[in-house]
């Protein structure tokens, strides 16, 4: 409940902030523009031109929220949180293909990446749900919830697919229940399975590209048949685990 409205005032603005960030976008766009510059001093590419409309929106929209009492912000963070996903689900849909990933969404040349709007949104709603439920913060169906939150949108750019844009969810998702006051036991169990997680997956890359004549245990992890056993076993086991511990 928001109890007193705040004035709008630049007298305490942080104008260090707001030069270093001026300045690094135009350090960035200088690189852009170079690396599309030929050794005879030609300009092969006009990238630069979309860098600059994108760091003046984004400087103006810093700007703009910078001087919004943040707390108002929470009464819009489930339409948020649900307009991202909305937009994923679209981008999955009739999204446009670049890079091997159906990740852009737009006309012609003019689109956006939605899934990078999905990471402000998640740390909105999330931040809005583990106030809401702070007192509960040692319970395992709060922190699987705040799992959920973040994993809804994981998995609609993991489909895209982007991994590394879906990467980035899990420091978000780790950093905002430590700080929300999680049990440090439910922290280590989902940091332990996020690291078997990694291992298996490298393993299983290991077994492709580098030792392709490896042991047979290696068909745990290559066989599709197997791997689906090996998830839903793990899956279960994890389940059983966290009702058996709350």
């Amino acid at each position: 409940m928001i109890k007193k409205r705040r004035e709008i005032s630049f007298q305490n603005y942080d104008l260090i902030l707001l030069l270093s960030v001026i300045i690094l976008s135009v350090i960035g766009i200088f690189f852009i523009y170079s690396s599309g510059v030929s050794s005879q001093g030609v300009s092969l590419s006009r990238e630069y031109i979309k860098q600059i409309v994108w760091v003046v929106t984004g400087i103006i929209l810093m700007i703009l929220f910078s001087i919004i009492d943040y707390r108002r912000l929470k009464l819009l963070a489930l339409l948020v949180f649900a307009g991202a996903v909305g937009l994923l689900f679209l981008t999955l849909l009739w999204g446009s293909v670049i890079n091997g990933a159906k990740s852009w969404l737009g006309i012609g040349t003019l689109g956006i990446q939605p899934s990078e709007f999905s990471k402000i949104a998640v740390i909105l709603f999330l931040a809005s749900f583990l106030e809401d439920n702070h007192k509960e913060m040692k319970s395992v169906k709060t922190i699987m919830l705040a799992f959920l939150i973040v994993g809804i949108p994981s998995s609609l750019i993991i489909l895209q697919p982007d991994l590394g844009t879906a990467m980035v969810m899990g420091p978000i998702f780790f950093a905002m229940i430590f700080i929300g006051g999680c049990d440090i036991k439910h922290l280590a169990f989902l940091l332990l399975t996020l690291f078997l997680v990694i291992f298996f997956t490298l393993f299983h890359a290991w077994n492709i590209y580098i030792n392709p004549n490896s042991m047979d245990i290696s068909r745990l992890f290559v066989e599709p048949k197997l791997i689906i056993s090996i998830i839903v076993i793990f899956a279960l086991l994890s389940i059983l685990s966290l009702i058996g511990y709350a």
